[in-house]
């Protein structure tokens, strides 16, 4: 089954995205739990924690009640199992109720809806509905209005239409859900990981396949030797034999002691994979496994712990090959016990996010140059200054990749430097300066102190300035 771009609704984001990207990396602005224990809350469109200060017996919709549930596909019954997520939960004997959930699987023809402890499905419908594939989606907001009638035989029961990303499936029902808008009462919170959209996904370095413990496309990077990373055609896998794909958390132990996480992920067979655990109050001292689950032929889905790390951001999750490798499309981490949906997915600002961590000077442009103005400290030393897109996280280390031609005034090529033959030094994070520290080491004088010169880089033959700040 081909693999579907992710359509989500409405932006959890303001018109000022600088403001709030600005925001985002506030190390010292907590995100709340946007579920807490008998109450329901959600994110406003800019972004903000905005508690609806009703109990979730509360909420209705021209009278009726809607019942938020968590959904889990039995693959053996082909039945989605629907459960309302407050236990105290009042759940009327007959009459029409309408259901909110986040399904962890496709519909697919054929399957029924458990609620209550009854399955429901066309056979039972007082209409004629020719359910078909796709009726909704893992990971997407849904709304499935029931009927339940007593009657001397029993209780005849039937679902009489499906909102799924706020549109009806059947527009002969569409009455029946009467305006309701499930996003009112499960809203996507915002994603803690960064670059978690793998159909269409950060790729800086521009590459289809990395291999070992580097970082492949933005953020993420093999935790293994063996590990590898393709980047496909609206997913990526993860493969390698026993390979380990890993985002690291740029958040101290202290950000997330005592708090409820959720994990999920989205495969291409269109599972969605949950797991929720609590983090310790005491930070450990080694590595822990917060919350896991296995999938089968040694894939796994991991959030951990890294307590033997020196510089304090332990936190990662990890997404393991196995035997057979792993095809993802989407990943997601966020505060409290619940999978809320998918945020809205915004290239522009996770590239902003990226290159905090990490840009290079590679032009889509194959044919371009690359000219950056420099002085002659000395003899054998040249300073420089490159423009930054954001500001990075640290002073980032700069690598030569290939080579950069140096030219005088005149355009007169009078030195070629590589890695081998220069040491070379950023000084800086800021994005309007990040200042270049080119010494030579292979003994030769080819400067003259004061004067300008031209740093050339040409990006037709595969030479780039890297600067690099990951964890």
């Amino acid at each position: 089954m081909p693999v579907k771009e992710i359509e989500i609704g409405k932006p959890n984001w303001g018109t000022d995205v600088n403001e709030n990207f600005a925001t985002l990396q506030n190390e010292k602005t907590d995100i709340p739990e946007a579920f807490t224990e008998g109450n329901l809350a959600s994110l406003d469109e800019n972004g903000n924690l905005q508690d609806s200060g009703q109990s979730a017996q509360s909420l209705t919709a021209g009278g009726r009640s809607i019942v938020p549930c968590t959904s889990e596909y039995n693959d053996v019954e082909k039945v989605h199992v629907l459960t309302p997520v407050y236990e105290n939960q009042s759940i009327p004997t007959s009459g029409i109720i309408p259901v909110t959930f986040i399904p962890d699987a496709d519909f697919h023809a054929g399957d029924k809806l458990r609620f209550n402890g009854q399955d429901c499905d066309a056979a039972y419908s007082n209409t004629d509905l020719a359910v078909a594939d796709g009726a909704f989606r893992a990971g997407f907001v849904t709304s499935v209005v029931f009927q339940f009638v007593e009657t001397g035989e029993g209780t005849d029961r039937s679902y009489l239409a499906i909102l799924h990303n706020g549109e009806a499936q059947y527009a002969s029902n569409a009455g029946k859900l009467n305006g309701l808008a499930p996003e009112a009462y499960i809203q996507p919170q915002d994603n803690i990981l960064d670059n978690w959209y793998f159909a269409n996904p950060i790729n800086t370095q521009g590459k289809n396949t990395y291999t070992g413990t580097v970082y492949g496309i933005d953020r993420w990077a093999g935790l293994m030797p063996n590990a590898s990373l393709t980047v496909g055609n609206g997913f990526i896998t993860v493969g390698g034999n026993g390979g380990v794909l890993i985002q690291r958390l740029e958040l101290f132990y202290e950000r997330l002691a005592g708090k409820t996480i959720t994990a999920s992920l989205l495969d291409t067979e269109r599972q969605l994979h949950k797991i929720t655990g609590t983090v310790p109050i005491e930070k450990p001292t080694n590595n822990i496994i917060i919350t896991n689950k296995d999938v089968g032929n040694g894939r796994f889905f991991r959030f951990r712990f890294d307590g033997t790390r020196s510089d304090g951001y332990g936190f990662y999750l990890a997404i393991g090959s196995g035997t057979i490798g792993w095809s993802v499309v989407a990943a997601k981490l966020e505060y409290g016990p619940y999978f809320t949906g998918w945020p809205v997915w915004n290239y522009a600002l996770e590239l902003a996010k990226c290159q905090r961590y990490y840009f290079n000077t590679i032009s889509k442009d194959n044919y371009s140059l690359i000219s950056v103005a420099a002085v002659a400290r000395t003899n054998n030393r040249l300073m420089a200054i490159v423009n930054a897109p954001v500001f990075m996280r640290i002073r980032p280390t700069l690598k030569i990749v290939g080579k950069i031609m140096v030219r005088r005034y005149n355009a007169e090529i009078i030195k070629e430097i590589n890695e081998n033959i220069a040491s070379i030094n950023c000084y800086s994070s800021l994005p309007w300066s990040l200042s270049l520290d080119i010494t030579l080491t292979d003994g030769t004088t080819p400067f003259v102190a004061g004067e300008y010169y031209n740093l050339i880089i040409e990006n037709m033959t595969g030479n780039y300035l890297e600067f690099n700040a990951n964890l």
